[in-house]
């Protein structure tokens, strides 16, 4: 989803000048990352990190809440790949 890229790590998207990643992006990454939670966490993970060093390469406050904008919608995934998994193999749930 090319139209909503952040300005700069930790700032605004480019695109609807919500903080990033804005909803339309989450909502675009929930598709990307449908059956591979893990590499988001570690892909949004950096995302912050980067974040931070810019906003301190820029003598700008840290947003507070950045992580968890960054992070909380990827719980979604989780619960999503668990859900097919026990739909998939109902036997794997009574583990």
């Amino acid at each position: 989803m090319e139209d909503h890229p952040p300005e700069y790590p930790g700032g605004p998207c480019l695109g609807c000048g919500e903080p990033w990643p804005c909803l339309p992006r989450q909502a675009a990454m929930l598709k990307e990352f449908a059956k591979a939670p893990n590499e988001a966490i570690t892909y949004m993970g950096a995302w912050v990190q980067a974040g931070v060093l810019e906003l301190k390469s820029r003598n700008r406050p840290v947003d507070p809440g950045m992580s968890e904008r960054h992070l909380a919608w990827i719980g979604l995934l989780l619960e999503s790949q668990e859900i097919m998994t026990n739909l998939l193999d109902p036997d794997k749930s009574d583990d």
